[in-house]
Formats: structure tokens, sequence, C-alpha cells
């Protein structure tokens, strides 16, 4: 389903969606699962782990985006 969406969005072709040296090079830019959580400047988002639950197993089913202006990250 997520490389469907990928593709939908013009992210990849289908033909590098079967590319494994193209999607691990890329995997970053590809729509897939996870909790991840960034910053206006910051290239890349901080992948969070998902909770431990008893349906641990329908994480992989959601994308979910927060906008939160208080959020802020000291990386120095």
């Amino acid at each position: 389903m997520w490389d469907k969406i990928t593709q939908e969005y013009g992210l990849i072709t289908e033909d590098k969606i079967e590319d494994e040296e193209y999607t691990e090079n890329y995997h970053y830019a590809l729509i897939q699962a996870g909790i991840y959580t960034s910053v206006k400047g910051m290239p890349t988002g901080i992948v969070i782990n998902h909770p431990k639950t008893g349906y641990a197993g329908y994480w992989g089913n959601m994308f979910i985006l927060f906008e939160d202006s208080s959020l802020k990250f000291d990386i120095g």
C-alpha cells in the first residue's frame, strides 16, 4: 500500500520501486509507516518508536501528521 501511495505522489516510478539499491539509497524520501517528528528547517525527521501495545501490528497501517508550534529541538 505504501509503495502505491508513493508512486501516486510521483516520488518513485514503478520500475524503481523494485530496485533494492535505489530504495535503500532513497528510503528517506519514500512514504512509509512510522511516527516521525521534525521542525522547520530540519532536513530529516526524527523517528519515534511506536508504543508497545496489544495492537502493535496496526501501527504500520497509519500515517499521522501533527503540527505543534510549541515543539522545539535543541540539537546543539
